[in-house]
C-alpha cells in the first residue's frame, strides 16, 4: 500500500510487480518472487516514482546485506541465500523482541538438523491468507497440502513469508547454541 500510494499506482498492480517472477530474476534476487527480498528500512522517494524504481532499490538493499562474509558463513552452515533469508522471515515473524531471534533461530535450525517438522506457526498464517488471531488445528487441517505448512512438511518452506530485518537474518547467521 505504501509503494502503492507514493507511486500512484494501485496496490493490486504493485503487488503483481512484486509477484513477477521475471521481474524477480532482472532484479536478481533467489526468487520465485519478491517476498523476502524487499530490504525492511526506511527509503526516500519522490511521489509519482516508477514503483519497479522503489522495488529495485529495496532489493539491491537486500543484496548489500550479503557480504561476502555472511556467503561463507551461510555456506558453512549448508544453508543457501533464499534459506537463510526464508528461515529468517519465519524468526522474523515469531520473535517479540530481538534478544530472542538467536534463540528461536536456533530451535528451527536443530529441528532441520534433525529432520523434524519446523511446526511455524507463521508459516500456516501465510498458508491461509487471511491472518487469524488464534490458529487452531482446523485451520493447520484447513492448509494441510499447502507447502506453507510446516506442521504437515517437513524442511523450510519453498519460499520466504516476509521480509526479514537485519536482526533476524543474523540471528539465522549466528543462532544461540541451544539444545531445544
Amino acid at each position: 500500500p505504501r509503494i502503492a500510494e507514493l507511486s500512484g499506482v494501485p496496490s493490486d498492480s504493485v503487488l503483481a510487480l512484486a509477484g513477477d517472477s521475471a521481474l524477480a530474476a532482472r532484479l536478481e534476487v533467489p526468487g520465485p518472487t519478491l517476498e523476502g527480498y524487499l530490504y525492511p528500512e526506511t527509503y526516500r522517494f519522490a511521489s509519482d516514482v516508477d514503483p519497479v524504481r522503489v522495488l529495485r532499490t529495496m532489493t539491491t538493499r537486500y543484496r548489500e546485506f550479503w557480504t561476502r562474509e555472511r556467503r561463507a558463513r551461510a555456506d558453512s552452515m549448508g544453508l543457501t541465500d533464499r534459506e537463510a533469508v526464508t528461515l529468517a522471515s519465519i524468526v522474523e515473524a515469531e520473535a517479540r523482541v530481538d534478544r530472542e531471534r538467536p534463540i528461536i533461530a536456533a530451535v528451527y535450525l536443530n529441528r532441520l538438523d534433525r529432520g523434524m517438522r519446523l511446526q511455524a506457526d507463521p508459516t500456516v498464517q501465510y498458508a491461509l491468507e487471511e491472518p487469524v488471531s488464534r490458529l487452531l488445528y482446523a485451520h493447520i487441517d484447513s492448509v494441510a497440502d499447502s507447502p506453507y505448512n510446516t506442521y504437515t512438511h517437513r524442511g523450510l518452506p519453498p519460499g520466504p513469508i516476509g521480509s526479514p530485518g537485519v536482526a533476524s537474518l543474523r540471528a539465522v547467521l549466528r543462532p544461540a547454541d541451544v539444545p531445544y
